[in-house]
């Protein structure tokens, strides 16, 4: 009993740094985060959010109109708490899949011009472990700097993702939301726009770069 007082101390002192935390992005980078909701001791409950800046975004672009992918290395996720980060990365299959794919439905051409320049819903599919799932995010478009700022957000949940909430230090002290959020910051200019046949959409011209925004 006495250990587990000593472990239970020690916890809070490591995840006191993300009490209450929000989402913060970096300016200037395109980024991923997600966020769920933990109970600790039953009534202490906090908001910890895992970061990944590293991320390969790119726009393929056919005949037939657009299709936005984003890989996201699990390895990159960072919450601050290393324990945690190693409990997220065997929640995410890492061993089976290690990056994280989200691929868009097409957007036609004309689809695109309505959107671009108002708030609008992107739909697609959430690769994980080799499974797919449907995810539509939330998406707003901002001017910062000059520059065009993607920001989307989704809300879901880890059973609706295949996944059992993480039951950290054994369920003592943590019990997690089955509610779970996924928010994105884009910046436009890092994102390259290749040209792809659309029967494949495999790309063919890595630097044939272009913008549609």
């Amino acid at each position: 009993m006495r250990n587990i007082l000593i472990y239970i101390i020690l916890f809070f002192g490591i995840i006191n740094t993300v009490l209450g935390e929000e989402i913060s992005f970096p300016k200037g980078q395109s980024c991923v985060a997600w966020k769920t909701d933990k109970t600790l001791i039953v009534v202490n409950k906090q908001s910890p959010v895992g970061l990944n800046c590293k991320i390969e975004l790119k726009i393929d672009q056919s005949k037939l109109g657009y299709k936005f992918e984003g890989k996201f290395p699990i390895s990159n996720f960072n919450s601050n708490q290393e324990m945690r980060d190693n409990e997220v990365r065997k929640l995410l299959e890492e061993e089976i899949q290690p990056n994280l794919i989200f691929i868009s439905n097409l957007i036609s051409f004309s689809e695109w011009t309505q959107k671009k320049n108002t708030n609008f819903e992107l739909k697609g599919i959430f690769r994980k472990g080799n499974r797919d799932f449907n995810l539509t995010f939330q998406v707003t478009r901002e001017i910062q700097n000059g520059t065009g700022v993607w920001k989307g957000m989704t809300k879901t949940k880890f059973s609706e993702l295949g996944m059992v909430p993480p039951k950290v230090a054994f369920g003592i002290v943590t019990s997690v939301n089955d509610d779970l959020e996924l928010h994105f910051q884009f910046i436009e200019s890092e994102i390259p726009i290749l040209s792809v046949e659309p029967e494949i959409w495999k790309e063919t011209n890595s630097n044939g770069y272009e913008t549609v925004f």
